[in-house]
């Protein structure tokens, strides 16, 4: 999305926000959701500007907006406030577009290699997000099967009856050689795989568990620390509604940059905030597996069949070569391993 600085200084005044010169409004890099981002310097501090995709509908932003608030009110200060526009709402609605203004997060982005406690220190952010409200009239947790599998298993089953038809001449043609390599990488892995992953899911899917609030895709650069501790946690625009489990697979993975997810200290780092059952890993567990192979079919879907570009070709670089790391190490995937386990034991 281009904005010129016109349409930044209005959207900006609709914040109170007037009279901002233009090099003191600086564009971020916007990740792949397809916002835009900028950093606003002003005489009142420092604040961040989001323009949302135009898929983004109020009332998902509202949900979002009022899901912080009530965190932040409840203790969780990482989570940065939004800005009320004078409008009375938290955001602003310009040239077809939904905007956001967020104070700016104090302390640091976490550099590669990640130490052990900033690990933990995310994770214990993200349980606290789950947590802070529990046992509060805000609480609006309850039981219901997981979203996020029955997402999964349609989408799974979705590629395995029509999309993979519709990418085989489009990868030969594929330019970039090493993208293409990866990507093909990418395909064998969903069809050596698929039949497994849905079994596991199929199973978790007849589950009901304790759904709420989720980030929905926490990510190392979306955290701040600061002394030691995490000071921010920032880009809530994934969030929806799931079970803890959604949140844990996600981090988890984004956490293995070259090893094998390291379970045990997900569990110690959030339990000492929030306990887990059994069946809570264990749907963790087998997300992160449908989270390998689905997520490389969705960069399939978006590089060969619809096209897109992204402003940072490294970013998607790096992406698909996590990607491709993790879809190696599968194999000995825990959740994979009980599925072969219980496949091949003869039945009495």
């Amino acid at each position: 999305m281009n904005h010129n600085f016109d349409t930044l200084r209005q959207v900006l005044s609709s914040f109170r926000l007037d009279g901002i010169s233009d090099e003191k409004i600086v564009p971020l890099p916007g990740g792949l959701s397809g916002s835009s981002v900028w950093k606003v310097e002003t005489p009142w501090g420092k604040f961040c500007l989001k323009c949302m995709p135009t898929s983004f509908s109020v009332q998902r932003l509202k949900t979002i907006h009022r899901a912080v608030a009530l965190r932040r009110d409840a203790g969780l200060t990482c989570l940065t406030g939004y800005c009320q526009a004078t409008s009375g709402e938290t955001f602003v609605a310009h040239h077809d577009h939904l905007w956001e203004l967020q104070i700016w997060a104090k302390g640091e982005e976490p550099q590669p290699p990640l130490t052990v406690w900033q690990k933990k220190g995310m994770y214990q952010a993200v349980a606290r997000f789950h947590q802070v409200l529990r046992n509060t009239p805000h609480d609006v947790s309850q039981l219901a099967k997981s979203e996020g599998v029955a997402v999964r298993l349609n989408m799974l089953r979705t590629w395995r009856d029509q999309g993979q038809r519709t990418v085989g001449s489009r990868l030969n043609d594929y330019g970039n050689p090493q993208r293409r390599q990866d990507l093909k990488l990418l395909i064998a892995g969903f069809e050596n795989f698929q039949s497994l992953v849905e079994l596991r899911l199929v199973e978790v899917s007849q589950q009901e568990y304790l759904v709420e609030h989720c980030i929905g895709d926490p990510r190392p650069e979306n955290f701040r620390f600061e002394n030691q501790q995490v000071s921010g946690l920032i880009d809530l625009g994934s969030m929806r509604r799931d079970n803890i489990a959604l949140d844990i697979s996600r981090l988890a993975s984004e956490l293995s940059t070259d090893t094998p997810v390291d379970w045990p200290l997900a569990w110690q780092s959030v339990e000492e905030i929030r306990p887990l059952k059994a069946p809570e890993k264990h749907l963790a567990i087998v997300l992160d597996a449908a989270n390998v192979i689905l997520t490389g079919l969705k960069w399939v879907q978006w590089l060969l069949v619809d096209g897109y570009s992204f402003d940072s070709e490294q970013l998607v670089d790096t992406r698909l070569r996590h990607l491709c790391y993790r879809l190696e190490q599968l194999k000995h995937h825990p959740a994979l391993e009980l599925s072969r386990l219980k496949r091949e034991t003869p039945q009495r």
